[in-house]
């Protein structure tokens, strides 16, 4: 409060000397400059004695207005080492409107940044030119560009923070991750190989380092980095589902099932994407009963969803008709039929498990008729051409058979 009043009685007297100040230099610009300009010789007089008051209030002007600016950034400061934002942003304000300079400008963008407007931060330190950034000005502009999901200007403040100071592995980090989410994924690892080769233990650029190679589908790359992370201790749900994910594209699916497997215990099972994968690689593994408690789970975590619900019930559909769960197989591709009603395939399995595992002829003709109805309306093709073939050679069994039992009866 003292330091307040003191401020404010600084910027009084600063008034009062910029008034009389400006009255004596306009009457002296006339006096000396302009020949025709009448003045009394009672001005004359008074301007004259009054000359060396003049140059003792224009220094006293300067010296009073500095004092005020330093005495409004030093009560700042001191409200933002007590962290009262609220009363430090109204000192930098004042300081700001009474000279707006890199001090007052760098300072106020501080305190806002503090108070998260990520905005007005931007838009007080942006205008500054490159010599006057400094490396916390850089930082809060990188950072707010990525608060306000502005990737274009993360991009251009990271490369500028990146080229005087390319070991802020935070600011790398974010970089990649940026370029990366601009679909410039090889900027984001040629950016985060740089850092990379002189440091190799920092998680998080390795973290955008891994996830850069993945989405170049360089997945050897991304293998190898996932892995680092996992020895340097950063056994976190994302690095092991990501590290899974690259093994299951590089096909090494006993260690995408360990990877899987880990992270979706550590999630509780609750990540769709985690537990739907794990299900498929169970089913690629020939691990059907698991297969079919993992997809089911998904199943439930995905519910209503109709892209993912076509998906997911034709996985699980195969893994309770492999693991020879055929009632509950059928179940699933009827619940496909809901999504996608006018899936050939599911309609031929139907028939098919009908007939050959259920011995259900009525069901095996009712679902072999609907396959080839939309059958005979889709190009041939080989695949189909033997799936026809099947379905139809079904029904004329099943006629022949009916044609007996006629013929018994009589």
């Amino acid at each position: 409060m003292f330091a307040k009043k003191k401020a404010l009685a600084r910027f009084s007297i600063r008034l009062v000397c910029k008034k009389v100040y400006s009255f004596f230099a306009r009457h002296i610009f006339l006096y000396y400059f302009c020949g025709k300009y009448q003045i009394s010789v009672m001005k004359k007089l008074v301007i004259s004695r009054c000359l060396p008051l003049l140059v003792m209030l224009s220094f006293s002007f300067m010296l009073h207005a500095q004092e005020s600016l330093d005495s409004l950034l030093s009560a700042g400061d001191s409200c933002m080492d007590e962290y009262n934002t609220f009363a430090a942003l109204r000192y930098y304000e004042q300081a700001f409107a009474l000279n707006d300079c890199d001090a007052t400008r760098l300072a106020l963008a501080n305190c806002v940044y503090k108070r998260m407007d990520y905005r007005r931060c931007v838009k007080l330190l942006s205008s500054l030119n490159d010599h006057s950034q400094t490396h916390e000005s850089l930082r809060q502009l990188v950072f707010s560009s990525q608060k306000l999901a502005d990737n274009d200007a993360l991009v251009y403040w990271g490369r500028m923070l990146n080229a005087r100071f390319p070991m802020d592995g935070e600011v790398v980090a974010r970089l990649a991750t940026a370029y990366a989410q601009t679909e410039q994924p090889q900027n984001g690892a040629k950016c985060a190989e740089e850092y990379f080769r002189k440091d190799t233990s920092n998680i998080e650029v390795n973290r955008a380092l891994a996830d850069c190679y993945f989405l170049c589908q360089d997945y050897p790359k991304a293998a190898d980095i996932y892995d680092r992370l996992l020895s340097l201790g950063d056994s976190t749900f994302n690095t092991l589902y990501s590290s899974g994910m690259c093994y299951s594209q590089m096909d090494s699916l006993e260690l995408a099932h360990q990877r899987l497997s880990q992270a979706a215990e550590m999630n509780e099972y609750r990540h769709y994407g985690c537990v739907q994968r794990l299900g498929t690689i169970c089913n690629e593994l020939k691990r059907y009963d698991e297969g079919v408690k993992h997809l089911s789970r998904a199943l439930d975590l995905i519910l209503p969803d109709t892209v993912y619900m076509r998906q997911l019930t034709l996985s699980l559909a195969e893994a309770y008709y492999e693991s020879e769960h055929y009632q509950e197989a059928i179940d699933i591709w009827k619940m496909h039929l809901d999504y996608n009603p006018n899936s050939m395939a599911t309609l031929f399995n139907l028939g098919q498990t009908y007939g050959m595992m259920l011995a259900d002829q009525e069901n095996e003709k009712k679902y072999y008729e609907q396959f080839l109805r939309l059958a005979e309306k889709e190009p041939d093709n080989q695949k189909l051409r033997l799936m026809k073939l099947q379905a139809r050679g079904a029904l004329q069994r099943m006629e022949r058979n009916s044609l007996k039992q006629e013929g018994k009866s009589e």
